[in-house]
């Protein structure tokens, strides 16, 4: 839309449409504009906020920059010039689809505030704190960070929980539906497609297996360590999965697995093994999550590594990456 401003025709976009093209969520956007004033849009006669050009690239820049690492309470207030610098050298000239974080900025908040506050807000129902909480954290943490010492750590005790009869089932569905939707969004900001990578890692959870939280944690370490991965989801076919590694050139296959799982008389032994007879030999899988069920068989003859904690795929991950495996 185009508005006559101070005497200029000038080019307006509405936050739905700045949230389409930034992929920001406009309660993000609105975040920045209050909590941080990284932004000042202006209004319609109506009350709407209308984004001009410069506030569009601006918002850009800030995502971009937000999505290499960097803390946005830190980088907010920064004018244009400095932002487009720290974008310069954190990119290298690399195009936006290409980019590798050379430098995280610290987040100056601890991971065990948001982790507290988030519990404490799930506890009491208010589910507006709790998105804003986790709005925040996913936007000023690391992707491991984020992963390890929030969500992870926040489903540990909202699990025991729920076991002692402390909160309720509900709380914890309704804590997995918003989670997923910031932990997607960060996932798609650091999401690799090159080509060009020699190591690529394929995610989902076999047929039955509907919790994909973990699936998803897994993902996060894969931004933080620069692996390039395709992340499939929940609730596949043997059949599907391997077809998916093998037309993406897929190194290894991720799975994981819930305690759920196993209540379904599903066998975690059998689906590896039927993967692994579609795969070439010398594609790895990789299952983490509840892994006590498989055996000693599988691990041998279906080339099958077990990680049955997050920070164990993170040490993983880590040695990958100082070793330049990819």
């Amino acid at each position: 839309m185009r508005h006559l401003y101070r005497g200029v025709l000038m080019k307006f976009y509405n936050i739905q449409t700045v949230s389409q093209i930034c992929g920001l969520s406009t309660h993000c956007i609105r975040a920045w504009e209050k909590r941080y004033g990284a932004i000042k849009p202006s209004r319609s006669e109506n009350g709407r906020r209308l984004y001009s050009e410069h506030e569009l690239n601006r918002i850009q820049m800030l995502s971009r920059l937000s999505a290499l690492g960097n803390s946005i309470s830190l980088i907010a207030n920064l004018p244009d010039l400095e932002l487009e610098k720290l974008l310069d050298k954190m990119t290298q000239g690399r195009s936006p689809g290409n980019v590798v974080a050379s430098t995280v900025t610290k987040s100056l908040v601890d991971p065990k505030i948001y982790l507290n506050n988030l519990f404490m807000a799930l506890n009491a129902y208010k589910l507006d704190i709790l998105t804003h909480e986790l709005n925040k954290a996913s936007m000023d943490l690391s992707c491991k960070d984020f992963a390890l010492e929030v969500v992870a750590a926040l489903f540990r005790k909202v699990g025991e929980y729920v076991h002692d009869g402390r909160m309720s089932i509900a709380q914890e569905h309704t804590l997995s539906a918003i989670t997923k939707f910031f932990i997607g969004r960060r996932i798609a900001q650091h999401y690799r497609s090159d080509s060009n990578s020699k190591f690529k890692v394929l995610l989902a959870t076999p047929k039955g297996e509907h919790h994909c939280i973990g699936l998803m944690l897994a993902s996060l370490l894969m931004a933080e360590h620069q692996v390039s991965f395709v992340y499939l989801g929940e609730d596949l076919p043997e059949e599907s999965i391997a077809d998916a590694a093998r037309a993406t050139s897929s190194n290894v296959v991720l799975l994981a697995v819930s305690p759920a799982y196993y209540f379904l008389n599903k066998n975690i032994n059998d689906v590896c093994m039927n993967i692994r007879r579609s795969l070439p030999a010398e594609t790895e899988i990789w299952v983490g999550g509840s892994v006590g069920g498989i055996t000693g068989i599988t691990l041998r003859d279906g080339k099958v590594t077990t990680f049955p904690q997050l920070c164990l795929l993170d040490q993983k991950l880590k040695g990958l990456a100082e070793n330049r495996s990819f």
